[in-house]
């Protein structure tokens, strides 16, 4: 992984330092425990790796010039079409990270996975990038917003749509479009995504506090309602626990509440379960964040 990194010039030394003892590549596979082949798993870990160190560059340098890049090579992705970016200067970010992805998108596509897949992660791309736009937008308000513009824009910038299609590739297990429109469905991935966000925000409200980042649901609910940081953590950890109650309930019942579930549908709603272990073991045992009894309120 490092020495793709360094191919690619994705990054310096001291950020290469920050993902191996951040554990990246390792709790990637952790997510993806259920991995058809290390093949597959190798290629997966470069893809969170890639949106890792990307996101790390649009939220501290979030300029016209990279979004521009980015979004018409997403739209040359949708269209069918790989971006050529061998002749492109490296001394610009964006064209090196596109080179990077060419890399992992046509090994992906090597294995011929379905086209409406291969849309959805495509889609899952763009929404995070521009998640990312809209968070930099609030951010530069310099005042916390509000709970309702919050949610808009952490449901997209999180990159969970996009991680959830690299998972379906990893697992070699898809999704059809059938499942996916059905409301049962809907309603189990959307408590995945809120308990996926809100579970990193309460770990993520110390660095985020000393940073001066506001982008945190810990501090909207403090701002929101006058509470205190003891009882805004409270609040959003009562969130997590209900949510993956409710998780855990639909497992028990799957079969009555989606009687026709395919085999994929069925293996993508029960990883879901080991991408959260996983998650949880980042926040505790990765150097990015910090235990929750840690948190100086």
């Amino acid at each position: 992984m490092i020495q793709w990194i360094a191919k690619h010039e994705l990054c310096d030394g001291d950020k290469i330092d920050e993902v191996k003892s951040a554990k990246i590549e390792y709790f990637s596979a952790r997510s993806f425990i259920r991995y058809d082949s290390v093949e597959r798993l190798d290629i997966a870990c470069k893809a969170l790796v890639w949106v890792f160190l990307l996101d790390d560059i649009l939220e501290k340098n979030p300029c016209e010039e990279i979004y521009k890049v980015l979004f018409d090579f997403i739209k040359q992705l949708k269209s069918g079409n790989c971006a050529n970016e061998s002749n492109k200067s490296k001394s610009n970010v964006a064209h090196r990270f596109i080179n990077a992805y060419n890399e992992i998108w046509q090994t992906m596509c090597s294995s011929s996975p379905p086209e409406e897949w291969k849309q959805r992660l495509i889609r899952g791309m763009d929404i995070w990038v521009r998640g990312t736009q809209l968070e930099h937008k609030y951010r530069k308000k310099g005042s916390i917003i509000s709970l309702g513009e919050f949610l808009l824009a952490r449901w997209c910038s999180g990159a969970i749509f996009y991680t959830l299609s690299v998972m379906e590739y990893t697992h070699n297990q898809y999704c059809c479009n059938e499942a996916r429109c059905d409301p049962v469905f809907q309603q189990i991935e959307s408590n995945f995504y809120i308990v996926y966000y809100a579970l990193n925000d309460v770990y993520s409200y110390r660095k985020e506090k000393i940073a001066g980042d506001n982008m945190n649901l810990v501090m909207i609910i403090i701002n929101e309602y006058g509470v205190s940081s003891e009882k805004a953590i409270e609040i959003v950890s009562q969130l997590v626990n209900s949510g993956i109650e409710s998780y855990e309930c639909s497992l028990q019942i799957l079969d009555e509440i989606l009687p026709n579930i395919d085999r994929g549908t069925r293996h993508y709603i029960e990883s879901l379960k080991y991408m959260l272990r996983a998650d949880i073991d980042f926040y505790f045992d990765s150097s990015r964040y910090v235990h929750r009894k840690s948190i100086s309120l």
